[in-house]
């Protein structure tokens, strides 16, 4: 007897097969696919170049900021120059500070923007480095902090004879800054306009130098950077807590021997660990070397890069939404003293390549100080700098993060995962649905005592998101319960104040 065939057979049969198709097609793209260029942008700034390197950031409302220094035409004059962006990725306003250099009668000038954040209400954190000159010669370097509204005015700046100068920066839940100038980490505790250093450390005995370091969701500091050993230098990570409490210490010794360290840079992995990018660039190679690290600090995973007789050096490395992670590099051939094109490297959540895509810079342009961001429609946004202007390059979307969100979307229900975990306080889950159903969610304690219910609610098929805050609720191991129709599923998660 000839089975029954309804519509909802029908279409139940075409999605698994879409899904096996896209299964077996996945593979494919990952291995050939590429981004292109959807459009390349430039914006000139009103007074003169911008020499030193530009800050890429993106606000919550999806504008943009590029920081950088702005030059009068003259060598030895910077001041620190902020480009405002909209959504639609066009100029609306230009703005410049620290125009008046001058300080108990005696002349300091700008002489760097190293890094810059975005505050919970709008303000940019800008980062940087004065000189104190007698004429032309530097007698002794400041670091700089500056702080600016959402409509360029300044709000307060102020200058620390105790460093040389601050390079990258983060900024906390609480808005505190920490900053980074190489060997110690700072704390900046802003009292309404003003604000002053009230937190350093260091440990001769464990780090060299400061590459990187990031502040993630339950205020730990994660810092990457060299430690020499025995003449040569190795990587080195340390996680510290903010109460200066030291978490753990991790180093890989006895796996290379490197004359030069040029950069360790880390982010944060989908799963709570940590990737790290760390640029080599001697005499006798030229290569990138990939860590996979856990919450712990323990390697799961070492992968090296192998560069082509093409130098450069690594810029930085990003998480992708599907737990894999990008770099970008400046490359150029032997002998040619500019940089010529950039590259960037999509990886997998095991370090395995999955494309590799050049963009050329042009015929005979010096350019350098290349950013990038991820946007929410899996494409990559580039800054990068040459002579007085700044360019913008948006790619298409990244064709490994689609057709992995194809292959969710057919799925009856398919859920990520929570981000951040551990949290210290909001916790996200991005779920998809094949067909419309109603949602509920509960959160329990580790007892088993329900705590919350939100729901059920009615939703479309297609991706979405949800996001709760854990307030006044202590420490501790917590579940969610999503339930979608007649499918149950559980997360767990950690909760840490």
């Amino acid at each position: 007897m000839r089975p029954h065939c309804s519509n909802s057979n029908i279409f139940g049969c075409f999605n698994a097969i879409a899904i096996v198709c896209l299964t077996l097609w996945l593979p494919f793209i990952r291995a050939n696919a590429q981004p292109e260029v959807e459009w390349e942008r430039t914006y000139e700034p009103e007074n003169g170049g911008i020499p030193a390197p530009v800050i890429l950031l993106r606000t919550e409302n999806n504008e943009f900021r590029c920081v950088g220094l702005y030059s009068n035409n003259d060598f030895y004059d910077y001041d620190i120059g902020i480009l405002y962006i909209n959504s639609e990725f066009e100029l609306v306003r230009r703005v410049t500070l620290l125009e008046d250099h001058y300080s108990e009668d005696v002349p300091y000038y700008i002489d760097g923007c190293a890094d810059a954040v975005i505050a919970s209400n709008g303000d940019l954190i800008i980062t940087g480095r004065s000189e104190v000159r007698i004429g032309l010669e530097p007698i002794r370097c400041n670091g700089l902090l500056i702080r600016v509204d959402l409509n360029g005015e300044l709000v307060w700046w102020c200058r620390d004879n105790r460093v040389g100068g601050f390079l990258n920066t983060c900024i906390g839940s609480d808005d505190r800054i920490y900053l980074n100038d190489g060997r110690n980490i700072w704390r900046f505790q802003c009292d309404g306009n003003n604000g002053q250093v009230v937190y350093n450390w260091h440990d001769d005995e464990w780090i060299f130098s400061i590459d990187d370091f990031l502040l993630d969701s339950t205020q730990t500091l994660i810092m990457s950077g060299a430690s020499l050993l025995n003449g040569v230098f190795i990587p080195r990570y340390i996680c510290y807590q903010i109460n200066n409490r030291l978490r753990w210490s991790s180093y890989f010794q006895d796996q290379f021997n490197w004359d030069n360290d040029y950069g360790n840079y880390i982010c944060k992995s989908r799963d709570g660990g940590y990737y790290s990018a760390v640029d080599l660039n001697n005499d006798a190679e030229t290569r990138v070397s990939l860590f996979k690290m856990n919450e712990d600090g323990e390697l799961l995973w070492r992968r090296e890069v192998w560069w082509d007789d093409h130098p450069g050096f690594l810029r930085q490395i990003i998480t992708t939404p599907d737990g894999g992670f990008a770099t970008v590099e400046e490359r150029t051939r032997p002998g040619v003293p500019i940089y010529e094109y950039l590259r960037l490297r999509r990886y997998d959540s095991a370090g395995n390549q999955l494309w590799m895509w050049d963009y050329p810079f042009g015929e005979g342009i010096y350019a350098t100080n290349t950013n990038f961001l991820l946007l929410a429609d899996n494409s990559y946004l580039f800054s990068w700098t040459s002579r007085n202007q700044v360019h913008l390059v948006k790619t298409t979307p990244d064709p490994v993060s689609v057709a992995q969100n194809k292959t969710d979307l057919l799925k009856d229900f398919h859920v990520r995962g929570i981000f951040p975990n551990p949290t210290n306080n909001t916790i996200n889950i991005s779920f998809s649905l094949q067909s419309m159903q109603e949602v509920r969610f509960d959160l329990w304690s580790s007892m088993g005592i329900l705590l919350d219910t939100q729901g059920p609610v009615l939703m479309y098929p297609g991706l979405h998101s949800w996001s709760r805050r854990m307030t006044g609720q202590p420490s501790g191991v917590y579940f969610l319960t999503l339930t979608a129709g007649a499918t149950k599923h559980y997360q767990k998660f950690v909760l840490l104040r």
